[in-house]
């Protein structure tokens, strides 16, 4: 975690507002070490995870891109990352038509809806050429 934590500070002294999300993809996203030391910083994240993360939840273990169809909507609070660390957030599952397939997203900030990470998306398409 400590290259992590260095690579966020140094991005954090070159930013001036005081609310920061950090937004990741399926790489970098199903990381709890990851999503901890944004934390760490006082900063929020919204990651996509992979399709098989699964929601600790009083219903039970529940994997985030399995709880919806094309088309729906899904949210829950609960604990992620159950072998790596149990870090509480929320998890949303977005199926929006159009999409290939769902995104399973994991939060520390319980006002995002999740489909903010449609503007790290279209960030990232922006670059494609």
């Amino acid at each position: 975690m400590g290259l992590i934590t260095t690579l966020l500070q140094a991005v954090q002294k070159g930013i001036a507002t005081n609310r920061e999300v950090v937004a990741g993809r399926p790489g970098i996203g199903t990381s709890p070490d990851l999503c901890q030391a944004v934390a760490n910083l006082g900063w929020y994240y919204l990651f996509r995870v992979t399709s098989m993360t699964k929601v600790c939840t009083d219903e039970g273990d529940l994997a985030i891109a399995h709880m919806v169809q094309a088309g729906e909507q899904w949210s829950v609070a609960g604990l992620v990352f159950k072998q790596r660390g149990r870090l509480p957030a929320t998890a949303h599952a977005i199926w929006r038509a159009g999409y290939d397939q769902p995104w399973a997203l994991v939060t520390n900030d319980t006002t995002l809806t999740g489909f903010e990470y449609a503007n790290r998306n279209w960030q990232e398409q922006s670059f494609a050429t």
